[in-house]
């Protein structure tokens, strides 16, 4: 398979999302509107509970089936480019830091009521130029559409103020009766799987001032995006949201586009794996598969440091999924990835640890994980020890795709629609403890590790949810009072103590392992000096040995020599003896002979 650089937009083919997606209806833009720079205020995501998340799945039932998925995942395999390729996110590339400008404060913003007025006439104007119908006409007593419940949302607020024992909200907090957020939720509810008209001219009413949207009503649109957003207003509400603006960032599109990144085998290996049973992808060397590996690969070469790393072409592919333009993906994808945002209230994805070298976020949010898994399913956190289970077994997928790898894609949608609003690390993390609080009694009643991994990574654990998939969100969104910023702000500073207190250990531990070694090398080196000695002892003495042979022998040989020269003198001396008694005789012959004369 080859591919080539492509700097043309991906066709927009409503088949691509399987369904699911839609067709735009002005997402295709990227200049229409003015470019957000938060998703909501920033003690946003401090929402009170009490009212929930309410609505219900947009798409049918049949999209849940996860039919997408091929191959295998391994977390572990990457390309880094070396570190001398130019890194595009430095200061130093001329063509981007203006996507990083900051920008000038905001003009004063209306009153309530008249933010609240100027909407209901966008969303009516704007139905009107959608369906070429004039505007709608009077409603039958008692009928309330969404304009309409916004206005009386304000008007109870204004009368709230004065009510100290109400609940209240301002600057972020709650302020509205319940009674009206449960009716705006249920309204969405009952409109979602028709998907009315005035629903979608409040979300463009949203578009076209999205910043007064976000700063006055946050509470409200975390109530509809937990709803689900509209799939033809995806692309623009995610693009508004992550406050990405593709005109920053089309020029270093095409440039990087034009160089060779050292992670293109890696690349066109990987893309064919990515949803092949879905039309956008499963094409070979298709539209969808060189958008995409021209996503890849540029940001392979805008963010050098980071690379390619198997996963993120499951991040970058739900993008395309909503018709966006490969500029409009990329730019999306780029503040995804951001460690730290430059546009002041800018929300902080930081989606970029998890695929660095060293993968610190990855390592992070399995920590985080396993704690909270600890602390909200003991019964199932002792069921994992004791069968050896361990987090990046089977969640290392869920947080390096977000969740795109294991599940359907129309709740994989659900679940950036709010990571876009409320964050990567919050919503993962809720969504994971989610799943395995409904599977709880099925893993408990597995046996062995193998058992276990099995539903973990397999089909299985979706399957609950199957008859009610709104459940899942439901889910995830009951445990925003449990898994709060608070609560992981804890969990990091634990993290880091741990790590601290490992590296410690790890220290003297090696200065041990060092101190070790060296006793080691001392006590070898002693060894063979002392085989040496012993070999120069043993040398010696076999050399003094010799030498008293050598003695020994020539003191046999001295009395060998001695004793032969004894018996040679006895024999001399009985020789002189046999003489001597000869010559006596003689002598004794001759006194006789002469006494005889």
């Amino acid at each position: 398979m080859s591919f080539g650089p492509r700097t043309s937009s991906l066709p927009k083919t409503g088949s691509a999302g399987n369904g699911a997606n839609g067709s735009s209806t002005s997402s295709s833009s990227s200049s229409s509107s003015p470019t957000s720079s938060s998703a909501f205020a920033p003690n946003s995501s401090s929402t009170s509970s009490g009212y929930g998340s309410v609505g219900t799945y947009t798409s049918p039932s049949h999209l849940f089936q996860s039919q997408h998925r091929s191959g295998t995942f391994t977390s572990q395999t990457r390309a880094s480019p070396p570190p001398a390729t130019p890194n595009r996110r430095d200061s130093s590339y001329a063509a981007y830091p203006a996507m990083y400008a900051k920008r000038s404060s905001l003009p004063p913003q209306p009153s309530s009521s008249a933010f609240f007025q100027q909407s209901s006439n966008a969303a009516a104007t704007i139905k009107s130029s959608i369906t070429g119908q004039p505007q709608r006409p009077p409603q039958p007593e008692g009928f309330e559409d969404a304009q309409d419940l916004l206005l009386r949302l304000e008007r109870e607020n204004a009368s709230l103020r004065l009510d100290p024992k109400s609940v209240l909200v301002e600057e972020g907090n709650l302020m509205a009766h319940m009674r009206t957020m449960q009716t705006l939720s249920e309204y969405h509810l009952k409109l979602s799987s028709e998907m009315k008209e005035e629903d979608i001219a409040f979300w463009n009413s949203v578009i076209e001032d999205h910043q007064s949207s976000m700063q006055k009503i946050p509470h409200l649109l975390i109530v509809k995006i937990r709803s689900g957003i509209p799939p033809q207003l995806r692309s623009k509400i995610w693009s508004l949201m992550a406050g990405a603006d593709p005109s920053k960032v089309e020029t270093v599109y095409q440039n990087v586009l034009q160089e060779d990144s050292p992670a293109e085998r890696i690349i066109k290996r990987d893309i064919p794996r990515t949803f092949p049973k879905l039309d956008m992808f499963k094409e070979e060397d298709g539209p969808g598969q060189r958008s995409l590996y021209n996503l890849l690969k540029a940001y392979s070469i805008y963010d050098s440091e980071c690379g390619y790393c198997q996963g993120l072409s499951f991040v970058v592919a739900p993008l395309l999924l909503q018709n966006m333009s490969e500029i409009e993906a990329f730019s999306v994808f780029v503040r995804l990835m951001e460690d730290s945002p430059a546009k002041p209230n800018s929300r902080r994805y930081a989606l970029r640890s998890l695929f660095t070298p060293q993968m610190p976020g990855l390592h992070l949010i399995l920590y985080q994980h396993s704690e909270l898994v600890r602390l909200c399913l003991p019964n199932l956190f002792a069921h994992f020890v004791e069968h050896g289970v361990m987090a990046d077994t089977y969640a290392s997928p869920w947080f390096l795709t977000l969740f795109t790898y294991n599940f359907p894609l129309a709740l994989v949608f659900r679940i950036f629609d709010i990571i876009f609003a409320e964050g990567a690390t919050e919503t993962m993390l809720r969504f994971s403890i989610a799943i395995l609080k409904r599977n709880q009694q099925q893993l408990l009643q597995e046996t062995d590790l193998e058992g276990n991994l099995e539903l973990l990574k397999g089909d299985r654990l979706y399957k609950v949810y199957e008859e009610d998939p709104e459940r899942v969100v439901q889910d995830a969104m009951s445990l925003e009072s449990v898994i709060t910023e608070a609560v992981l702000e804890k969990l990091v500073a634990n993290f880091h103590a741990e790590r601290k207190i490992r590296s410690s250990s790890d220290m003297e531990v090696k200065q041990l392992r060092w101190e070790a070694q060296r006793v080691s090398a001392e006590n070898q080196k002693l060894s063979k000096e002392v085989a040496g000695l012993q070999e120069s002892l043993r040398a010696a003495n076999e050399r003094r040995l010799q030498e008293v042979k050598k003695v020994q022998a020539e003191m046999d040989a001295v009395v060998g020599q001695l004793k032969a020269e004894r018996v040679k003198d006895g024999l001399i001396i009985e020789e002189l003896r046999r003489k001597l008694a000869l010559l006596e005789g003689n002598d004794l012959v001759d006194e006789g002979s002469e006494l005889r004369e």
